[in-house]
């Protein structure tokens, strides 16, 4: 039997709560991609995320500086940008380095797809209404099905 992957947040508080429970399952090596439109709740997930990776200050967008930093006794959480990125600058930005050293939540990271490692795991944001989002995992391998079970 298949097993569906996708969730309804009625709120931010709803998705807070999940992106908490979710972060604290992520282990060292982690790549999330965050794939939505604007507005759809990519930051908002990821400040949960880094909460429950127990980071305990605040997460901010790196739209502008591409790559914001976070440690917590568990490592770093890397949370990149990729949005304002040309395509040119998007060959040249090496993230790859950063999955070495920590946990990497990727906001637009469907502009690099083709740079993903194996074992992303893509989660598609979708706006429902002005309160709720659909969550969605993409395709998760069978080791993300046995973490998200």
């Amino acid at each position: 039997m298949q097993k569906n992957y996708s969730f309804i947040f009625k709120s931010v508080q709803e998705t807070h709560a999940w992106g908490k429970r979710f972060g604290s399952l992520l282990q060292p090596g982690d790549v999330i991609a965050l794939v939505g439109g604007l507005g759809t709740g990519k930051t908002t997930l990821t400040q949960s995320i880094a909460q429950g990776w127990g980071y305990r200050e605040e997460v901010t967008s790196p739209t502008f500086s591409l790559v914001n930093e976070y440690r917590s006794r568990k490592g770093f959480l890397f949370h990149m940008d990729l949005y304002r990125l040309t395509a040119k600058e998007l060959k040249h930005f090496e993230f790859e380095e950063y999955m070495q050293e920590g946990i990497c939540v990727i906001e637009w990271a469907d502009r690099a797809r083709n740079r993903w490692p194996q074992k992303t795991l893509e989660i598609q944001l979708t706006t429902i209404n002005n309160h709720q989002r659909q969550l969605k995992f993409i395709k998760p391998n069978a080791e993300w099905k046995q973490r998200l079970d």
